[in-house]
This record gives C-alpha cells, sequence and structure tokens, in this order.
C-alpha cells in the first residue's frame, strides 16, 4: 500500500509526541497520560474504551475470526534519586503516539485490517508490573498474537531489527537485609560489622555467574543499592543491599536462586551476623516465536520501502515485562533505530532524545505490519 498520505498526518504526529513528552508520570501513576489518551481516541471516534487507570485498551472489531494485540507502554522515568521529576528518556511517549496516530490513520482512512486489532496502552513497564496489570485487566482475552515496538539509538533512525527466539533477559530482583551488633568503629571485634559483611556479600556474589554457572549460559547479577549507618565512627547495627539478576535459561534463574541463599548463610556464619534474602520473580525473557518471527519478517521484508529490516543478532540483559504477553500467545518485539547525530545518547540517559521523524518512522512500520497480518 502506497503511504505518501502520511505526509499530511507529520504534524499532527508530531504534536502528539511533544504533548506527551510534557506530561512524563512514574509507573502506576500515569492519569494525565491515560486522560490525554483517551480524549484522543473519543476525539477520533473510538468508543467502549476499557480504562484501567492508569493505562486503557479497546477492540477494534473488522470481522474476523483472529485478534492481534498491538502495545505501547506509557510510563516515564526520575531523572535522579528524588523522584521528583520525571522525563520520558525511554520513549515510550513515542511508543504511545506512534499507536495513537496508527488508529487515527486507520479509522480516517477507512482501512480494513484482516484481523481485529486489540490496542493496549499499558502503564508500569519500568517496574515490570503492567503487562500482568493489564492481563488481569482482559487485555489478551480472545488474542492470538502480540506485537510491540521499542526506540532503540543503538541502532541507525531508518531500521528495525528483528530477533528470532531469545532476545531480553528474564529478571528477577532481591532485597538483602544484614542486622549485626552495633559498635565504635574502634572496637570492630566488640560488635559485628555489617558494613564489611555487606561488602564481602557483594564481591562474592559475582562468584556465582563466574563459577556456578554453565560458561556458555548468559547471566549477570548486579547490585544497584547499599546502605549501612549514618556515623563515620560507629559501625551500624543494619546494613541493606538490592539488586537484580538476569538471565535466558531457567536452569541459570535456579542456580542464582539458590546461591544467594546459600551465600547469606555463608556471610551469616564468617561474619556472626544475621543475613536475610527476599527474592522476588520478575519477568521471563523476550522471546520471539521462530515460526511467526520466520513468517512477519518475510512479508514486512516485501512491503518496507522506507525502512530497513535486519536481522538483529544482539542479546540484550535488559528485562521488558512484553514477555509476559509472550506467555500468553506468540509474539514479535521489535527494535526500531532512532540513532542520528543529534540523537545518540543511550536509553535511561537523562539527554536521551529523539528525532520527530522516528516518530513517523514508527507509525509507518505500524501501518505496514497491520496491513501483512492475516
Amino acid at each position: 500500500m502506497d503511504y505518501n498520505f502520511l505526509e499530511k498526518y507529520e504534524t499532527e504526529i508530531t504534536e502528539v509526541l511533544h504533548d506527551l513528552g510534557k506530561i512524563p508520570e512514574p509507573s502506576f501513576k500515569e492519569y494525565k497520560t491515560t486522560e490525554y489518551i483517551v480524549n484522543y481516541l473519543n476525539k477520533n471516534g473510538v468508543k467502549d474504551i476499557r480504562v484501567t487507570d492508569p493505562g486503557c485498551l479497546f477492540h477494534l472489531d473488522f470481522g474476523s475470526s483472529k485478534t492481534v494485540a498491538l502495545r505501547a507502554d506509557i510510563d516515564a522515568l526520575p531523572l535522579d534519586s528524588s523522584g521528583e521529576k520525571y522525563k520520558h528518556i525511554c520513549g515510550h511517549h513515542l511508543h504511545t503516539a506512534a499507536l495513537l496516530s496508527l488508529v487515527k490513520i486507520l479509522l480516517d482512512k477507512k482501512i480494513q485490517p484482516k484481523v481485529n486489532l486489540r490496542i493496549i496502552f499499558q502503564p508500569a513497564e519500568e517496574n515490570i508490573s503492567g503487562a500482568n496489570f493489564m492481563i488481569k485487566n482482559g487485555a489478551m482475552e480472545g488474542v492470538n498474537e502480540v506485537y510491540g515496538i521499542h526506540v532503540d539509538p543503538e541502532l541507525d533512525k531508518g531500521v528495525v531489527g528483528l530477533k528470532t527466539g531469545n532476545m531480553m533477559a528474564g529478571a528477577n530482583f532481591f532485597d538483602v537485609t544484614i542486622k549485626g551488633d552495633s559498635t565504635h568503629a574502634a572496637y570492630p571485634h566488640k560488635g559485628s560489622d555489617v558494613v564489611v559483611a555487606a561488602s564481602d556479600f557483594v564481591c562474592r556474589l559475582q562468584n556465582i555467574v563466574s563459577r556456578k554457572i554453565d560458561p556458555t549460559l548468559n547471566a549477570l547479577v548486579s547490585v544497584g543499592k547499599m546502605q549501612a549507618g549514618d556515623i563515620a565512627n560507629v559501625l551500624p547495627e543494619k546494613a541493606s543491599l538490592a539488586g537484580t539478576f538476569r538471565f535466558f535459561d531457567e536452569e541459570a534463574a535456579a542456580v542464582i536462586n539458590d546461591h544467594l541463599r546459600l551465600l547469606a548463610e555463608s556471610i551469616s556464619l564468617f561474619h556472626n551476623v544475621y543475613t536475610y534474602v527476599d527474592i522476588h520473580e520478575g519477568i521471563s525473557p523476550v522471546h520471539n516465536d521462530k515460526v511467526l518471527s520466520k513468517e512477519i519478517g518475510g512479508r514486512l521484508n516485501r512491503v518496507l520501502e522506507k525502512l530497513e529490516l535486519i536481522d538483529d543478532e544482539r542479546l540484550s540483559l535488559t528485562g521488558e515485562d512484553f514477555a509476559c504477553y509472550q506467555q500468553v500467545t506468540p509474539g514479535v518485539f521489535f527494535k526500531l533505530g532512532t540513532r542520528t547525530n543529534q540523537n545518540n545518547a543511550p536509553l535511561h540517559n537523562r539527554d536521551f532524545s529523539l528525532s520527530d521523524k522516528s516518530a513517523v518512522d514508527a507509525v509507518y512500520f505500524w501501518l505496514n505490519l497491520v496491513d501483512i497480518l492475516e
């Protein structure tokens, strides 16, 4: 199909992108964003929207026996540890603007896809709990396939990456609490040094991946938060750690899970402290269905004239709760290249930015994808 008519929508696509960029909100607090989405959809003729507050979803019935879900995430990220200022530094405003624009164009142009569409505007991707929230609210009822995109500043603008099989890591999280007897810093032998114990825990943690897991399996353990004490000459009675582990294989996840607890026991015995580990199950890896990836990739290669579809062999240890939808039904997650000379900061960096034209690329991609679905 000729999509030259997209030119006349560029101004509105850009306006929507900028509007959403002005109202960044944290996970599960995307109320202004949800209101904007619902108002935009209503203005363009969409009724029967299920508002999950935050987030929303709706169904476009084109008389098919098959339903395909398209998903955009809507939350933003904090700019610093204070949590007072937020910004779209992961590109979710582009995902949202593109999906809104797709719906508008489908209705404006009276385009009739060969499948019904379930449109999902999902909150809380950044804390990887929004997808399950939407699933519990019926987002995947009667859905046969699911698709999503994510901006990628490591790919050039105009390139779309498709990776078959494992694409992004599964992610679990853990909290560690270490308690001991406080004492003067000059008399460490009269208490339990939880700071040293916590430091020992962090250092020995890395041995789990390097020495307990098959080296051919990709895995990672990181601690991102460590807190202990308030005074320079007092050894505190408590230290706390928080971290995450990433995996593509359930065997690796099980090994890390077990050895976190074994390590806690070892630290307790050696340092004469009490060590408690609380492991929170997160998400499975993003896994693009092999049959569906080959089929959809082949069709897209025949129709994408203004974008280049590449076989993207990169594995990423970042997590993405799109995986939750893929646990319900087969699906494919694409990477949309956004890198230009001016827009090349990494995701989650305060300097992250996007070209307005990248939003148009995303709409063009969605139009082509919807056209080839059957």
